[in-house]
């Protein structure tokens, strides 16, 4: 599978010393997963289930979101993804 990290317009990606940091980039819009956002998280994970370099992966937001609306996006997410 190729690399998705340079085409991800809704999400931003580092990865240091076998850590991936995945940070949710829609501030403007509290960071809600949208369509967009859906397909660029569900490429990443692919992409990353395959890479043996990281072991750790840190999901965060681009704001100072609460811990709900995250829980929520990842409840959206785990929705979208069966």
């Amino acid at each position: 599978m190729p690399d998705p990290t340079g085409e991800l317009e809704t999400v931003l990606y580092e990865e240091s010393d076998a850590i991936a940091t995945v940070t949710l980039n829609r501030p403007e819009r509290h960071n809600a997963i949208n369509e967009k956002m859906s397909s660029e998280l569900h490429s990443l994970w692919r992409w990353l289930r395959r890479r043996d370099a990281v072991r750790v992966v840190i999901v965060t937001a681009a704001t100072r979101g609460s811990a709900e609306a995250l829980r929520n996006n990842a409840r959206r997410l785990k929705r979208s993804s069966r």
